[in-house]
């Protein structure tokens, strides 16, 4: 039972993880492209 559990929270926090990443790339995208306008 506990050895199940355990695995559930690597899934899950594998999961968050991955969902952390894309907004750090969505946030660096956004940034690139704010400078872009500004320079124009």
């Amino acid at each position: 039972m506990i050895e199940n559990d355990k695995e559930r929270w690597k899934k899950v926090v594998k999961l968050i993880n991955n969902e952390i990443k894309k907004l750090k790339e969505v946030k660096e995208r956004y940034k690139k492209l704010l400078k872009e306008i500004n320079n124009e």
